[in-house]
């Protein structure tokens, strides 16, 4: 059976309840056939998402990071993590590393975009900006992690934009068209 981990993120400044938790904690109360469902939901602080990264299991099928982006008017399926970040400070009031990693540059996920894309049912945007926060830190080291394989950072809207029931139906289709390559 595959094994699918979906992370959401905490509240953090500017975001007092921040949507991708409600997501998140509702998904994991699905216990799917079809596949092994882990839900975590993170802080939004960069010593922890490096860790809790850092310790992931590598058997994982699917890695899929939620979080909001407020100013986005539809969700968006992020490609590319980003050697970088902002000056933004975290929960704890830390600001994120100048440059992630020695490592290298900017890494893509391995999921082919364009049939998973075309396949949703539901208005979305492909970015290969996660911005210059948490959320492209995450992912940037979830696919250092992963080399590159099955990496994904869903973006989605305020909740005034999509409710979380809507947002769950989509989730779940998404979860469901990258099982499928």
């Amino acid at each position: 059976m595959k094994k699918v981990l979906v992370t959401g993120f905490m509240s953090f400044p500017g975001v007092p309840e921040n949507p991708s938790q409600l997501l998140v904690e509702e998904l994991a109360k699905f216990e799917p056939e079809e596949y092994k469902l882990t839900c975590q939901i993170l802080p939004v602080e960069y010593d922890f998402c490096a860790k809790y990264v850092a310790q992931l299991s590598s058997d994982y099928d699917l890695v899929i990071h939620v979080g909001v982006d407020v100013k986005a008017k539809r969700n968006k399926l992020e490609m590319r993590g980003q050697n970088k970040c902002g000056t933004g400070k975290d929960s704890s009031g830390k600001v994120g590393p100048e440059t992630i990693s020695e490592k290298g540059s900017d890494f893509y996920s391995s999921i082919p975009f364009d049939r998973v894309s075309e396949n949703l049912s539901f208005e979305h945007d492909l970015s290969e900006d996660a911005g210059n926060y948490l959320c492209n830190f995450t992912l940037f080291n979830s696919l250092q992690k992963f080399e590159h394989k099955n990496v994904l950072f869903y973006h989605i809207t305020d909740i005034s934009l999509n409710p979380i029931n809507q947002q769950l139906v989509w989730l779940e289709e998404l979860i469901g068209q990258l099982l499928k390559r």
